[in-house]
């Protein structure tokens, strides 16, 4: 089933709730893993425990590039003041 077929499918049941679906792949950048695990609920998993676990992979991601956070901080403060 596509993603869009999907999603359709999640709105119609959620309504009016709006709905954001999101497959997560490994090439999914460190901030939007961790805020995806920890806002995000999840509908489906592979196998028992997945989530927990790839929640505590997107942490240690995330806290490993607070260096580009940072520095992604201090070129925004540069250009926009």
């Amino acid at each position: 089933m596509e993603l869009g077929h999907w999603h359709a499918l999640l709105e119609g049941w959620a309504a009016p709730q709006p709905i954001d679906l999101l497959l997560i792949t490994e090439d999914l950048s460190p901030i939007t893993r961790f805020e995806v695990f920890r806002a995000g609920i999840c509908l489906w998993e592979a196998e028992d425990g997945l989530f927990d676990r790839e929640r505590d992979r997107a942490f240690f991601l995330y806290a490993d590039s607070e260096w580009m956070r940072r520095q992604q901080g201090e070129v925004l403060r540069d250009v926009f003041g």
